[in-house]
């Protein structure tokens, strides 16, 4: 009995008399195994995990995976693809977990990508509370820069192949329903020093149609998005100082359906009030794209200007076209 009451009282001694070194130990412990375990391994386990979650229809690889403190994931050389398109890659991605939605047990983190699309990228997300119809409400911030839009244009499988260049810069908001019942809502501002589209030419409804070169000297492209319409505050490409300039306002009609498990927008209407200047002489491939708007022609200081209003119900339906007398 003494030898086991001297044993008991040792292991009080050693568990409640020295907390501060336990302390040390476990703390000491943790880092070693969030600092040393070899989580780069784990490289195929979550590639599988996110194939498995998407139905096969998303590809994550990474090169290396480590933890940083306080709490964030840090992947290294990552590859990110969509079925049926090309495979988006960045040097590296930080994801961090919010601990106040960890606590309230909702998702919500920050995201970091660097060299993404030879730029910046920067997204937190987190709850919202419920919409006025119980729906909850995901907050999505973004914030891009200096974004190629070279690199952006080319992964973007389009039937029109636009060959745009360029920088981009710009800010995101957005509170959104996860099931898409009720309207997203949303503010944007994106900005962008030049922008340049390279010649090209496609066939439109058996039409064979060219675009030549042409260049901007300022791209600007800010409003907002509240009960499935689009409202351009400004939108601004090009100044007076470029060959062809285009300033325009209005609202466009948008509305987000669900295909299965993914989400595809559908513009309806328009109503646009346009500001389109040239100075010199205008490309001749492009006077075809000039006639209907002909009689609202005047002329300018070395060039001319067209101010209108255009509108329809219908993308798929001709535009009707009316006189302004200012923007």
């Amino acid at each position: 009995m003494p030898l086991i009451k001297k044993a008991f009282n040792f292991i009080i001694f050693v568990l409640f008399k020295n907390k501060l070194k336990w302390l040390v130990f476990w703390i000491a412990s943790f880092l070693f195994l969030l600092f040393m375990f070899p989580f780069g391994d784990l490289g195929d386990l979550v590639t599988s995990k996110v194939a498995e979650a998407t139905n096969n229809n998303v590809i994550f690889q990474f090169d290396d995976m480590n933890f940083a403190l306080p709490l964030s994931v840090n992947f290294k050389d990552i590859s990110f693809q969509n079925k049926g398109s090309q495979a988006i890659k960045a040097d590296s991605l930080k994801v961090t977990p919010s601990l106040l939605s960890l606590l309230k047990l909702k998702p919500g983190f920050t995201a970091s990508a660097h060299q993404l699309f030879d730029g910046d990228l920067n997204i937190s997300l987190a709850s919202q509370g419920k919409s006025n119809d119980g729906n909850p409400l995901q907050g999505i911030d973004i914030n891009f820069d200096k974004i190629n839009l070279k690199k952006v244009s080319s992964s973007i499988p389009s039937k029109v192949p636009l060959q745009l260049q360029g920088l981009i810069t710009g800010a995101i908001t957005a509170a959104i329903d996860q099931t898409f019942k009720e309207a997203p809502e949303s503010e944007f501002n994106i900005t962008s020093p030049e922008v340049l589209l390279l010649p090209i030419s496609f066939n439109q409804g058996g039409l064979q149609l060219e675009l030549p070169r042409m260049q901007w000297s300022a791209l600007k492209l800010k409003g907002r998005l509240i009960n499935d319409e689009l409202i351009i505050e400004d939108g601004v490409l090009g100044t007076t100082k470029d060959n062809l300039s285009l300033r325009f306002k209005g609202t466009m009609g948008l509305k987000f359906i669900a295909k299965g498990k993914s989400i595809a927008p559908n513009f309806t209407s328009y109503d646009l009030r346009m500001d389109v200047q040239t100075v010199g002489e205008v490309d001749p491939t492009l006077k075809l794209a000039f006639l209907p708007i002909t009689q609202f022609k005047s002329a300018t200081v070395g060039g001319e200007r067209y101010l209108f209003k255009a509108s329809s119900r219908s993308l798929r339906s001709n535009p009707n076209f009316s006189k302004i007398k200012s923007l």
